[in-house]
C-alpha cells in the first residue's frame, strides 16, 4: 500500500500473547492428629491449564471420588440405609474454571454412582449428575469449584490474584475439609463451600513466585492472621438470620481466640526440569496443620499435620490458539452470579441467581439482569448482627 509520500508500507499485524499449556496431576493424603495417613488410597486428579502472559488463564480437571472405608466406619441415616462417609462405585468430579481479563468463571460438575447402599452393600440407584456455575468480577478465588481444584489455580494462576490489593498477602482455603468431622473449629483449612466459616479467610500468606514469565508459585508458607480477615469477605456467608449469625459469630470468636501468626502450612517445590528453553518445578507439595496453634519444635517441620497435597507437572507446551473461556453445557443449568453482591446493613444480595439453557455466559451489563438485581436487592432481608458491629467479620 501507497503512503503519502509513495512509500509503500505494510501493516503490521499485533502479535499474540505467549501461552502455555500445563497438564499434570495432584494427589492427595489426609492425616489423623498423629499426622498418620487415614486412607489406604491416594485419590488423583488430572488438570490441564492455559495461561498467558496478559493474565488470562484456565484451569480444567476431574477427578474420581474415594474408595470406601471399612464396614465398622458406615453410618446409618434416617431412611435405616447405610450411609457411607466415602462412595462405594466409581464417580467423578469435574471442573472448567478461568479468568477471561474481565471475570471469573467457574463450572462444577458432579456425577456419582452410588453414595448410599442397603445393608447387604448394594447399591441403591446411581445419584444423578449437579452442575452449577459460579461469576464472579475480577481476577478472583474460584470459590465453589471443588477444594482439589485450588492447589492447581494457586501454583499456577495465582499471581495475578495476588496483585489486586485487596488480595495482597491473604488467600482462602487451599483444601476441603471432611464435613463429617465434628471438630470443625479446630481445623485449618475448611471447606469453602461451607460458607460460614471465618477460619477459610484467615490465612496470611507469603509467596515466592517465578521471576518472569510464567509467574508459578516456587514456595510459600501460610500463617494465622485473624486481624487481617478481610470484612464481609466473598466466599463467607453475611447472616440474614439469627441462627446462622450467631454460627458465623461463634466460629469468629473462637478464630479470634487462636494463637496469632502461628505458621499453619506450607508449599515446597523441586524436581527442575526444562520445557520449551525454560526451567520449571515439576513437584509441588502442600501441608497444612490441623490447629492453628501449633507451634513446632523443629522450625523446618510442621506439627498435627491434616493434609498434604503433591502436585506434579507432567508436560508444559507452546498453546498457539490462545486461552478460551470455561464452557457451559447447552443443558439448563443454575448460575450464581456475584457480579451483583451487595452488602448493606438493610439489605443483602449475595448473588444474583437464574438458569442458561443456551450455553452461554450473560453480559453483567444486560437490562434484564440489571432489572432485576436492583428488584431483588430492594427485597433482600437485612444483615443480622450479634454485638459489637466493630467486632464482627461482617
Amino acid at each position: 500500500m501507497l503512503g503519502a509520500s509513495g512509500l509503500c508500507w505494510i501493516p503490521v499485524q499485533a502479535q499474540a500473547p505467549r501461552a502455555l499449556r500445563v497438564t499434570g496431576t495432584v494427589e492427595r493424603a489426609e492425616c489423623n492428629q498423629q499426622g498418620v495417613e487415614l486412607w489406604p488410597l491416594r485419590p488423583r486428579l488430572r488438570f490441564e491449564a492455559e495461561i498467558d502472559e496478559l493474565g488470562r488463564w484456565r484451569i480444567t480437571g476431574a477427578y474420581p471420588l474415594r474408595p470406601a472405608t471399612e464396614p465398622a466406619d458406615f453410618e446409618t441415616d434416617e431412611g435405616g440405609r447405610v450411609r457411607m462417609p466415602r462412595p462405594t462405585r466409581s464417580g467423578a468430579e469435574r471442573y472448567d474454571q478461568g479468568f477471561d481479563g474481565a471475570n471469573t468463571y467457574v463450572v462444577h460438575r458432579s456425577s456419582e454412582d452410588s453414595m448410599f447402599v442397603d445393608r447387604s452393600l448394594k447399591p441403591i440407584e446411581p445419584q444423578p449428575v449437579d452442575t452449577l456455575a459460579n461469576i464472579y468480577r475480577g481476577n478472583e478465588f474460584p470459590f465453589r469449584a471443588g477444594a482439589w481444584s485450588h492447589l492447581d489455580w494457586f501454583v499456577l494462576a495465582s499471581f495475578g490474584y495476588q496483585q489486586r490489593p485487596e488480595n495482597a498477602g491473604h488467600v482462602p482455603s487451599l483444601l476441603g475439609r471432611d464435613q463429617s468431622n465434628p471438630q470443625e473449629s479446630d481445623i485449618c483449612m475448611t471447606d469453602i463451600s461451607l460458607d460460614a466459616d471465618p477460619l477459610a479467610h484467615a490465612l496470611k500468606v507469603r509467596s515466592t513466585y517465578r521471576a518472569e514469565w510464567p509467574r508459578f508459585v516456587e514456595q510459600a508458607e501460610f500463617f494465622l492472621d485473624p486481624s487481617g480477615t478481610p470484612r464481609q469477605p466473598i466466599g463467607l456467608v453475611i447472616p440474614t438470620d439469627a441462627s446462622l449469625a450467631k454460627l458465623v459469630d461463634s466460629r469468629w470468636k473462637s478464630l479470634q481466640a487462636k494463637s496469632p501468626a502461628a505458621r499453619v502450612g506450607r508449599l515446597t517445590s523441586g524436581e527442575p526440569k526444562t520445557f520449551y528453553g525454560r526451567v520449571y518445578a515439576t513437584r509441588y507439595r502442600l501441608e497444612m496443620t490441623w490447629r492453628f496453634s501449633s507451634r513446632p519444635v523443629d522450625p523446618s517441620m510442621l506439627d498435627n499435620l491434616m493434609a498434604s497435597m503433591e502436585l506434579r507437572i507432567e508436560h508444559v507446551r507452546e498453546l498457539a490458539d490462545g486461552v478460551g473461556r470455561p464452557r457451559l453445557p447447552v443443558t439448563p443449568i443454575s448460575v450464581y452470579d456475584y457480579r451483583f453482591r451487595r452488602v448493606a446493613d438493610h439489605s443483602v444480595t449475595e448473588f444474583l441467581h437464574y438458569w442458561v439453557d443456551d450455553g452461554h455466559w450473560k453480559s453483567e451489563h444486560e437490562f434484564g439482569l440489571r432489572v432485576r438485581a436492583a428488584f431483588e436487592h430492594l427485597q433482600s432481608p437485612a444483615m443480622v448482627r450479634l454485638g459489637n458491629p466493630a467486632d464482627s467479620i461482617y
